[in-house]
């Protein structure tokens, strides 16, 4: 999605500048909120604001991810 790929170049910074475990925790709860309202959406319209919303929290969590598990294995050599 444009809305995933536009908002990963921003993502990537918060995840730095925030506090990445607040910032996990709240997307994948928004995210989540989207999916259930991408269930239940009464027309294409709606549908695709909760799609858009989904790759949207999608976009903030991903670096979250990737910098947690970067902390928890560091490098061996």
């Amino acid at each position: 999605h444009i809305s995933f790929a536009f908002l990963l170049l921003f993502a990537g910074q918060a995840a730095d500048n925030c506090n990445r475990k607040v910032l996990l925790f709240s997307t994948c709860l928004f995210w989540s909120i989207a999916c259930f309202l991408n269930a239940y959406a009464q027309d294409v319209k709606f549908m695709v604001i909760a799609k858009l919303l989904q790759s949207a929290f999608q976009a903030f969590y991903a670096p979250c991810i990737f910098s947690l598990l970067s902390d928890l294995f560091p490098p061996e050599l």
